[in-house]
């Protein structure tokens, strides 16, 4: 009876409910996993009591993901549709759960930090790459349109819960703990990608694609006027982040606790102002204009 509530309060039709019920928790895993590691940096960074490493900190942000950009590209020519979803985001996180808790200590200097930042923006990346790669290979495109906002939506509820919990995880564990429990989310999350990947492979109806060279223009229309708008929309985002950090750092300087609290409590608050206009992050903002019809 609930399941079948669920199902018409969702727009969800026969067979869709496990993989929409699974894409959400991935969704979900890793919004909280990965918010929970960047407020635990981002506490360490501002309580270290200088505003210097900021700046450094968008750059580590920004050459990181870049790279990881072309790491991806690289990847996806040499792996199957499969394994590509899950191995690069679980073998990564595997190496930095094995490394980065063990060579870090509690109060980790700037280099440090702007490692573990840049550890961070790569994981993001490759999570991010990974769950819509599935999202994509798991329903054809009516069912996208119905569904990816509410498979997407586990990712904003884990943000908001990590932003919650972020001033109690500050208390009882410190920056190796933190980043141990985080990493260990993703990392699962990762392997547990795999054999979904391998249960959606093939399985699913897809609209006939046009040739390339049919689609050609069009893609490079969309691309340009989406990479147009991620570069204004961080250039905005991080003058702001930059503003707040400081403002932060001023108010609870010295003290992790409150700093961490802060830092959830915005996160919260950005997700919920991102609900209530429509556009949670960029990438639903550049979907939403769609650009691919001009």
């Amino acid at each position: 009876m609930i399941a079948t509530r669920a199902d018409r309060v969702f727009d969800l039709r026969a067979g869709e409910r496990p993989r929409a019920a699974g894409l959400f928790a991935v969704s979900f895993a890793f919004g909280f996993g990965l918010s929970a590691m960047e407020i635990a940096i981002q506490t360490s960074l501002l309580a270290s009591g200088s505003p210097d490493g900021i700046p450094w900190a968008q750059v580590a942000v920004g050459v990181t993901v870049f790279s990881a950009g072309g790491l991806l590209s690289v990847l996806r020519a040499r792996l199957s549709p499969a394994v590509f979803v899950g191995a690069p985001v679980a073998l990564l996180g595997a190496v930095a759960l094995l490394v980065l808790p063990q060579i870090v200590g509690a109060a980790p200097g700037l280099p440090g930090l702007l490692g573990l930042i840049a550890s961070h923006g790569v994981l993001s990346a490759l999570a991010m790459v990974a769950f819509w790669t599935l999202a994509a290979r798991s329903f054809d495109i009516e069912q996208s349109r119905r569904l990816y906002g509410l498979v997407s939506a586990g990712e904003l509820v884990g943000i908001v819960v990590a932003g919650l919990l972020a001033a109690p995880m500050r208390h009882w564990l410190d920056l190796p703990a933190l980043l141990a429990l985080s990493l260990a989310l993703v990392t699962l999350t990762g392997v547990a990608l795999l054999p979904f990947a391998r249960s959606v492979h093939g399985s699913t109806p897809h609209e006939d694609e046009l040739p390339a060279a049919a689609t050609a223009p069009l893609e490079r229309r969309h691309v340009g006027r989406c990479i147009r708008y991620y570069s204004a929309y961080n250039l905005t985002y991080y003058l702001i982040e930059y503003t707040l950090f400081i403002a932060i750092q001023r108010a609870f300087a010295g003290e992790p606790e409150s700093i961490a609290g802060a830092l959830g409590a915005v996160s919260a608050a950005r997700v919920a102002l991102g609900v209530a206009s429509g556009c949670s992050s960029p990438g639903d903002c550049c979907r939403a204009s769609d650009l691919d019809s001009a």
